[in-house]
């Protein structure tokens, strides 16, 4: 039998000081319990200020204001409690975003929004644009799945409306821009084995980068030169691309359903030929688990064997380390699974006027 507590934390100045905040209501009450009921007021001090020990070297290597998500499982056949352990590796998660955004308006007069989470979850905008549209939060307007704290949203129709109008500015902007496009010249045969068309869908991809890393960012800033949304990113590359495949006769599909969620693009070249892409920004907390669960668990469902995993680097966050990482996951899921994996990389930062290089 185990107990699982969602928990949240947040350090908020250099003496490394934070507050817990927790989504499962009976959270600190099932705690008290636990410790009341295995262990007499002697044994469970030390248990205590372990696992205090163990916040506190975790917090310390966070920057002032970051935030992170943990799970707590106790396992009440051993007594052992488990924290931010394999498979359990603490991580930031959506409803402790909500959760965030929600303490800090209640005890702050002041709406700060210092890590941008107001604009990367779209849930979480709606909420956040609600309340300043309207001076309060409505919270049966909150929809969470019981089976699923993480799966949330802010039912909030009229700013629905209002972004989809905003995708179709935005994608008929594209449509007119003079930026570079592909060369729908050129002839391609349709593949004769895997390697082939996986070698073709990288080049295609690569046609974007090149794009993207040349002119193209811009069409990714907004206004004020800040990165706009994940699906921005996706709305370029469909448009950028599509034509373009059309006439090498390679179908591009964006957010095909597999039975395991959507996937952001499929390429087909026949039914014997298909290839899935995974899009994610720099900063997006499920980046990792993009490459070594999502894009792989999409491909199983529909027995595609190639995937190639793109990584938009608007400078947000340094991803350095990550690349490292992400190879070696690349690598151990090709040799598990038996499949193809690539990652691209493209520079989506935004570049100095060529009058100060």
């Amino acid at each position: 039998k185990y107990k699982k507590f969602a928990i949240f934390f947040s350090t908020y100045n250099e003496n490394h000081l934070f507050e817990i905040i927790c989504h499962e209501v009976e959270f600190m009450a099932n705690f008290e319990t636990f410790i009341d009921g295995t262990y007499s007021p002697e044994d469970a001090l030390p248990i205590v200020q372990n696992i205090r020990n163990k916040f506190s070297d975790v917090i310390r290597n966070l920057p002032n204001g970051k935030f992170m998500a943990a799970t707590i499982v106790y396992d009440e056949q051993s007594g052992k409690i488990v924290l931010g352990e394999e498979p359990l590796q603490m991580d930031i998660t959506t409803t402790s975003s909500l959760l965030f955004h929600l303490s800090t308006m209640f005890h702050s007069s002041v709406l700060t929004d210092v890590n941008g989470l107001m604009f990367e979850y779209y849930n979480l905008q709606k909420l956040m644009c609600y309340s300043m549209d309207n001076g309060n939060i409505d919270f049966l307007k909150i929809k969470i799945n019981v089976d699923d704290y993480e799966d949330w949203d802010y039912y909030y129709p009229d700013y629905d409306r209002e972004v989809e109008e905003n995708k179709k500015r935005y994608k008929k902007q594209i449509e007119n821009e003079s930026i570079v496009r592909p060369d729908e010249s050129k002839q391609i045969e349709l593949p004769k084995n895997d390697d082939q068309f996986f070698e073709i869908i990288g080049d295609i991809i690569i046609e974007f980068k090149n794009m993207v890393e040349s002119e193209g960012y811009k069409l990714l800033l907004d206004d004020n030169k800040n990165p706009r949304h994940e699906e921005y990113c996706q709305i370029l590359f469909n448009v950028y691309l599509k034509n373009y495949c059309q006439i090498l006769g390679i179908d591009l599909t964006r957010e095909v359903e597999t039975g395991r969620g959507p996937i952001d693009f499929r390429f087909s070249a026949g039914p014997h030929f298909i290839a899935h892409v995974e899009l994610k920004k720099d900063n997006n907390p499920k980046l990792a688990h993009g490459l070594s669960n999502q894009l792989p668990t999409y491909m199983n469902s529909e027995t595609v064997r190639m995937g190639i995993f793109l990584v938009f680097d608007f400078g947000i966050k340094d991803i350095s380390k990550v690349k490292g990482e992400l190879e070696i996951d690349r690598i151990k899921l090709e040799i598990e699974k038996g499949i193809k994996l690539r990652i691209i990389y493209i520079d989506a930062k935004s570049k100095p006027s060529a009058s100060y290089t």
